[in-house]
């Protein structure tokens, strides 16, 4: 059966499923009954909104969940509630309302105009806590390089979201909502670590000042698990302060 199906993942340590509505079971009452199950046994359960960004068969057979069907799945997250076949604007805000889910998701493949109603909304309840941020590239728009970036600079400068509680949301928030290691700064925590500055030539004091701007920072170093990946992106502007490795990580 089904749910034995969700034993064996959860058993085979699987603790995150997604995202429903892109496989085959399109019914969000029989989804919903499995996601509150697999949810019960403390798994993260995420859920596609909208219409689909794959080329897809189109007409009927193309699918799109609403507001409703997501709230009859009670997914533990609303993927990318920003897609480019965009959720009304009604739907958005009954999914960042408290009938809504845990969390909610804005992306940088998706609309400027309903991420920013998203980040409006949630503004308005004081729910920040449940803001995610996400890119959901590469399916039908291509490769994003710097999605999160650009995102957290969307939601900070046209957001009025500031940089520091920006930047918490693309990170810590994100591990906090998948449960998974990472993206914190602590004492016994991943060393995964990204360095940044203004980019050179700009004409802010410090990367939170530009990214409040709308500008994008420059990465200076990139580390994960201690060892330093990247010492000088290829992908931004170079950062106004180069790091100088003064030992072997």
């Amino acid at each position: 059966t089904e749910t034995t199906h969700i034993d064996q993942a959860f058993e085979a340590g699987m603790r995150i499923i997604g995202e429903v509505g892109i496989g085959s079971l399109k019914d969000p009452v029989r989804s919903g009954e499995l996601s509150v199950y697999a949810r019960e046994l403390g798994m993260t359960v995420h859920m596609h909104c909208g219409c689909t960004s794959d080329r897809g068969p189109g007409g009927d057979a193309h699918p799109y969940f609403s507001a409703e069907d997501v709230l009859t799945v009670k997914p533990s997250i609303a993927s990318h509630c920003n897609t480019f076949a965009s959720l009304s604007d009604a739907d958005i805000d009954l999914l960042c309302g408290e009938e809504g889910p845990p969390f909610v998701e804005v992306v940088q493949a998706g609309g400027t105009r309903s991420m920013l109603r998203v980040v409006e909304r949630l503004v308005e309840r004081d729910a920040l806590d449940r803001l995610l941020v996400g890119t959901d590239t590469p399916t039908g728009f291509g490769v994003t390089s710097l999605g999160i970036l650009k995102t957290v600079s969307d939601i900070c400068s046209l957001g009025g979201i500031e940089p520091a509680l920006g930047w918490a949301i693309a990170s810590g928030q994100n591990s906090a909502a998948f449960g998974v290691d990472g993206n914190r700064v602590a004492v016994g925590g991943a060393a995964d670590l990204l360095v940044m500055d203004v980019s050179l030539g700009s004409r802010e004091d410090t990367p939170a000042e530009a990214i409040a701007a709308g500008e994008w920072p420059g990465i200076a170093v990139v580390m994960t698990d201690g060892q330093i990946r990247i010492n000088g992106s290829l992908c931004t502007l170079r950062a106004r302060r180069v790091a100088e490795i003064s030992s072997a990580a």
